[in-house]
């Protein structure tokens, strides 16, 4: 293990965000959606002590950030990170607890295809837009 990689752990054991998502994804089995959606639910999850926090973040963009920073400890921790690209959200994160009975190597979403969920989802929102 690299002294980057140990540096990495340290910060994901020592940030109440990386410990708070990996506890949403180990509860969950997976996750997927925008990062707006991730920090709402954490949002919900956390004390007022945590969210005042500050490194808890803010915004949606700090989140991705933040998601993209942890990805190599969190792979570590056995949280699979990945995201693909959609034109109505922009980046959407797909989180997996790779110890979770659904989580299947063999079933892993292509990383630049969305899930048909989020297609449901597309296809429904333009339907109701004028």
């Amino acid at each position: 293990m690299t002294r980057r990689h140990r540096k990495l752990l340290a910060e994901v054991e020592n940030s109440p965000f990386a410990w708070e998502l990996r506890e949403f994804i180990r509860e969950r089995g997976s996750y997927e959606g925008p990062a707006t959606w991730i920090l709402t639910n954490l949002n919900e999850r956390a004390t007022e002590t945590q969210r005042a926090a500050k490194n808890w973040p803010k915004s949606p963009n700090l989140t991705g950030q933040l998601i993209s920073k942890f990805a190599p400890a969190l792979r570590l921790k056995g949280v699979r990170v990945s995201y693909s690209r959609h034109g109505l959200y922009g980046r959407l994160w797909l989180l997996e607890d790779e110890n979770a009975p659904s989580c299947d190597k063999a079933t892993h979403t292509e990383p630049n295809k969305p899930s048909a969920l989020i297609k449901r989802i597309g296809a429904t929102i333009r339907a109701v837009m004028p």
